[in-house]
């Protein structure tokens, strides 16, 4: 496609074909897409506006910049080199595989993928609004960067995950189905707005969490939902818990200078204040 406008129903690339966008050219298409051969994506964009694309084939498909204007899914691994687009009335689930971010990536909209992962050198952007719902992993090490707006939103929506400890937006975690158990391994996590534990479209999440926590504004754990910290969690706002909120070893730190503790269920080992308290509830102290 050595023009930009193209426009298509169906795309399939056949075993032993290719396909290549010249530039930053751009396809759109009304259909599905299928990759067994070769996709050169070069800088292009591909709109996807139909009401049932599918993304599958034998081959994985690199996209640069990949624009969900319709009603998106896949079952299989895919890679981004460019920035994601799902708009208002579009959307974007991915199922089964891999997502992978190569590069600079921005993913703007509302976007539920299984295990995502953000190459070492890479940059992964989420702005205002944006939401990445994450059913699998999340892999991500000290070579790249993520870049989440205070005012975006992770919600881990999967069954049993490991959570890796990073600096998030607001963090949601929640269940796809039944009770699942959300695990945060040690490491320092920074949660620039909320933490929220809910029931998702599931019965009750338990997280339990080694991880240094800092929270910049609430803490909110819904009914038929636990979490355990057994490590310092700093909040900044105030500390709702309509079920079970345990702090076992380490110290809780109210560090806003007015914050309200309310709620049911809320056991904590050492606690300091740095400014007013307004407790609705009574709570237990086991330590300092």
């Amino acid at each position: 496609i050595g023009s930009a406008g193209g426009l298509s129903n169906n795309i399939t690339i056949d075993n032993g074909a290719s396909l290549t966008i010249s530039g930053s050219n751009s396809l759109t298409i009304n259909g599905s897409w299928t990759n067994n051969g070769t996709f050169n994506a070069n800088s292009s964009t591909v709109t996807m506006i139909g009401t049932g694309v599918t993304i599958s084939g034998n081959v994985q498909t690199t996209f640069n910049i990949l624009d969900a204007s319709g009603i998106v899914s896949t079952a299989q691994d895919v890679t981004f080199n460019g920035n994601v687009i799902v708009s208002p009335t579009g959307s974007l689930t991915q199922t089964g595989g891999t997502t992978t971010f190569n590069s600079n990536s921005t993913l703007s909209g509302t976007a539920n993928l299984n295990n995502v992962t953000v190459n070492s050198g890479s940059t992964l952007t989420l702005p205002s609004g944006s939401v990445l719902g994450i059913a699998g992993s999340f892999n991500s090490d000290s070579g790249d960067v993520l870049a989440f707006d205070c005012n975006s939103t992770v919600n881990y929506n999967g069954g049993n995950q490991t959570v890796t400890p990073v600096t998030y937006g607001n963090l949601i975690l929640s269940s796809e189905s039944g009770d699942v158990v959300k695990t945060i391994p040690s490491g320092n996590m920074i949660i620039c707005n909320n933490l929220t534990s809910t029931d998702g479209s599931g019965t009750s999440v338990t997280t339990n969490s080694a991880a240094n926590t800092t929270v910049g504004n609430n803490v909110f754990i819904d009914n038929n939902n636990a979490y355990y910290a057994s490590n310092n969690v700093s909040i900044a706002g105030n500390l709702t818990s309509l079920d079970i909120f345990s702090a076992s070893a380490g110290t809780v730190i109210m560090t806003g200078s007015s914050n309200t503790i309310g709620g049911t269920g809320i056991i904590l080992n050492n606690y300091a204040v740095a400014g007013t308290i307004t407790a609705n509830n009574s709570f237990e102290i086991d330590g300092n």
